[in-house]
């Protein structure tokens, strides 16, 4: 995270009263976003220093990031007629090392909640509406590997012979391995405290030495407690592990799953549709009665039905789905409830954002005028061909209401492009 995100997530800016009361919140928040992107362990200390002006200080804001952990290995657990490489290619923020060993996804906890959305949302466009994760297993590895490598390389530094350094790290490492942290600090703090100096110059340099390696120590002792804290999901068994390895640092997970039974389609009524016909609408259904029920499919028609009202002016329109699922007969039926609203006229239409275009030259792409009926493919095919044009860099409409009923107006707005490009195309 860059020094001016940082800086923005802190209450007390500059040239403003002093807040001692927000910086608890303000750190919280800080390490709460370092978490966000995968990085777990960040510590944030405030520091007040005086200034030689009296009613004026200085806030020193030190961060010392954390650890960004990797997904090591995801299993599925439960599978009988899914397949897991169909499963684990919908993670997809949540991937395991590729073939050469490398990891490349990082755990965001934000970005995993999606995958497993993406992973139900597969599996019940396959038929199996009652497919569920009925727990996940997390086992988190920290590695102690460079922390006691430092420890050991530059401990000796410190008129401290290197095989006392050594013993006393790997004794130090041993009780962390096991969780022994209030044992391992004794150590820790007995080994420091044998470090000295012979030049009074280079105390300095101890004095940082010992306090970098105490406030990485603080890191191992309440990471587990922070991954607690800061993991908050539903049937999760979580375990922190520390390992001597540096290798294999990272998540585990466990996806325990239940199927459930496959669903057919059973059929779809329509009702309260008026201005189209049943028949026209169906047209747009690619599910037959006795098929696997596939939410895609079915999503799809819904989409299609919206589209050929929309299209035909009636912009108030709306389906409501009404779904019967059958667990005898493990089948779903559709009941789709129509409101058509009335035709509705384009009264005024609006452009906004084009100071270096002129206004006729994106009227001349647009396939609908002032007094036409509404008409979305048409708002889209124009979209389309605005984008087309290369003079834009985004286009979007937005639809409000008119001066009385029936009427609405159009707004458009576009980003337009650097100048300075050159480009030749046909339009139709």
């Amino acid at each position: 995270i860059d020094e001016e995100d940082i800086l923005s997530y802190i209450s007390n800016k500059e040239e403003s009263f002093y807040n001692e009361f927000t910086l608890k919140r303000d750190k919280e928040k800080i390490i709460q976003e370092y978490v966000k992107k995968g990085i777990i362990g960040t510590n944030i200390d405030f520091t007040v220093l005086p200034t030689k002006k009296e009613n004026e200080i200085i806030l020193k804001v030190e961060v010392r990031e954390g650890k960004e952990l990797f997904v090591q290995k995801l299993n599925i657990l439960g599978l009988r007629y899914l397949h897991l490489d169909n499963l684990k290619d919908k993670m997809n923020n949540t991937q395991e090392p590729g073939l050469l060993g490398i990891s490349t996804n990082s755990f965001i906890q934000e970005n995993y909640n999606q995958d497993i959305k993406n992973m139900s949302e597969y599996a019940k466009g396959r038929g199996f509406l009652d497919f569920k994760i009925k727990s996940t297993d997390f086992q988190v590895a920290f590695s102690t590997y460079s922390f006691i490598k430092e420890l050991i390389s530059d401990g000796d530094d410190f008129l401290v012979p290197e095989s006392i350094v050594t013993q006393k790290s790997r004794a130090i490492e041993d009780l962390m391995i096991k969780k022994k942290f209030n044992e391992a600090s004794t150590l820790l703090n007995e080994l420091l405290s044998m470090m000295k100096v012979k030049d009074k110059d280079d105390q300095k340099d101890l004095d940082e030495f010992k306090q970098k390696m105490l406030q990485k120590f603080k890191m191992f002792s309440q990471v587990e407690e922070i991954i607690k804290l800061r993991f908050q999901m539903k049937n999760t068994n979580l375990k922190v592990k520390f390992q001597k390895e540096k290798d294999g640092e990272g998540y585990y997970i466990n996806l325990n799953i239940e199927e459930g039974e496959k669903y057919l389609f059973e059929g779809v009524d329509i009702q309260k549709n008026k201005k189209i016909k049943k028949k026209a609408l169906l047209y747009g259904l690619e599910l037959e009665p006795g098929e696997v029920f596939d939410f895609k499919k079915f999503n799809n028609f819904m989409r299609s039905s919206y589209m050929a009202y929309q299209s035909l002016g009636y912009f108030y329109s709306k389906f409501t789905p009404i779904q019967k699922i059958d667990r005898m007969k493990k089948s779903v039926f559709y009941t789709i409830d129509v409101y058509e609203g009335d035709q509705v006229h384009i009264e005024n239409m609006y452009i906004i954002g084009n100071s270096k275009t002129e206004t006729y030259v994106i009227d001349r792409e647009l396939r609908l005028a002032e007094g036409e009926i509404y008409d979305l493919s048409k708002l889209l095919r124009s979209r389309e061909r605005l984008m087309k044009s290369q003079l834009f860099t985004n286009v979007v409409f937005e639809p409000k209401a008119g001066s009385e009923e029936g009427l609405i107006d159009l707004f458009w707005k576009v980003d337009e492009a650097r100048t300075g490009m050159l480009t030749f195309g046909g339009g139709y």
